[in-house]
């Protein structure tokens, strides 16, 4: 059942019966480009995150220990959900490229059972 605006949404969210879908086929692999570059920025950021206090200990001294101590525990725990994003970015971008490719597929498929006639 369409809605009173024209917009040919059944109030569901998905197109109404009757109207055409369509898909861009660029954009899951868009999508899949733009989640990898996601993932190597954060991953880069990740290993940024990761400093050696030890090197710090002479100009921080004994006094500073603890200091040092607990900025590499932070910047530890900074660094481990940083990559844990970045996974979750190049997953993204993996699950999105097999979309795209198995749309692909479908697509072509689809295409030449078409090209070669609907049966009557």
């Amino acid at each position: 059942m369409n809605d009173e605006s024209g917009t040919g949404q059944s109030g569901t969210g998905l197109p109404a019966a009757g109207r055409p879908v369509s898909v861009d086929a660029a954009v899951p692999g868009g999508l899949a480009s733009t989640q990898a570059s996601a993932a190597a920025t954060v991953a880069s950021r990740s290993a940024a995150e990761r400093i050696d206090t030890g090197a710090l200990v002479p100009t921080f001294g004994i006094i500073g220990a603890a200091f040092l101590d607990a900025l590499g525990r932070v910047s530890g725990q900074r660094a481990t959900a940083l990559d844990a994003l970045a996974a979750r970015h190049a997953s993204t971008s993996a699950r999105a490229t097999n979309a795209a490719a198995s749309y692909d597929c479908c697509d072509d498929a689809n295409a030449g059972a078409l090209a070669a006639g609907v049966p009557a």
